[in-house]
């Protein structure tokens, strides 16, 4: 479902990269979505969202972070 967000829906079963940041501070993954934070404090989602649930105002799955507005 793209939770690994390396951009693709491959199943990994070894640690991957998401994609070129090096400042993650934590992670949570859930069933089909994670869930991470940066040093700078932001949230980012990505995987299933076909209820919502990487809070971006969308149904669309995505395979890479996408950055959370919080308001």
């Amino acid at each position: 479902a793209g939770q690994v967000g390396d951009g693709s829906t491959t199943t990994r079963n070894t640690p991957t990269r998401v994609g070129t940041a090096t400042t993650w501070t934590a992670n949570v993954a859930v069933a089909y979505h994670t869930i991470a934070t940066r040093s700078d404090a932001s949230l980012w989602t990505w995987g299933n969202n076909g209820n919502g649930q990487l809070a971006d105002g969308t149904t669309d799955q995505r395979t890479t972070p996408a950055q959370v507005t919080l308001s």
